[in-house]
């Protein structure tokens, strides 16, 4: 193995040993900094050559012009998306408000021919129980479940009177109280 002298042969003079001029580390990193510049520098100018530009500027001014396309692109596109996504987020509510009130019309129209006295208290019952049917924009509104809302709340339903098909005509044709007391029974408040 040759001795380390120290002395760094140079390039120019063809790998000859030159016992004249010792370099320190410094001065080595210099030169092969220097070396790396230069060939970094070389390798700018042949790819601007091959990219048929002269100037770093002509490239950088180039691909700004390109990126900001792209930019104004992208930001057309990222309009679009937004007005569409805005118009989905609308046709869905209306969607949901339309559901709602083909419920809500269905159950009110059931409910009084069900007898409810209360439709509003019946509707937040059966809504709370779950006890409205759903809505299916191809088939209407399901079956609302009134049999189980009258045996959960029989208060907000008429009662049924046990009347008789004669209506009264074989008996005294006398109602028993004054009319006050009579609507107060009717009612359920007596």
């Amino acid at each position: 193995m040759p001795e380390d002298t120290g002395v760094v042969q140079n390039a120019n003079d063809g790998g000859q040993r030159s016992e004249g001029r010792t370099f320190t580390q410094v001065e080595v990193d210099a030169f092969v900094a220097e070396r790396a510049k230069h060939a970094k520098s070389a390798a700018i100018t042949e790819l601007l050559q091959e990219l048929g530009v002269s100037k770093p500027e002509e490239l950088k001014a180039s691909l700004a012009e390109y990126r900001k396309l792209k930019e104004s692109q992208k930001s057309d596109v990222e309009k679009l998306t937004q007005i569409a996504s805005e118009h989905e987020r609308r046709a869905i509510a209306a969607e949901s408000q339309i559901a709602a009130t083909e419920i809500k019309a269905d159950f009110v129209e059931k409910a009084v021919a069900a007898g409810v006295t209360d439709i509003r208290l019946a509707y937040l019952a059966a809504q709370a129980e779950g006890l409205l049917g759903s809505y299916d924009p191809d088939k209407g509104v399901g079956k609302h479940n009134l049999e189980e809302l009258k045996k959960r709340y029989p208060h907000l339903f008429r009662a049924t009177t046990g009347g008789s098909a004669d209506a009264g005509a074989g008996g005294s044709g006398k109602i028993g109280g004054d009319m006050n007391a009579w609507i107060r029974r009717a009612a359920g408040r007596a």
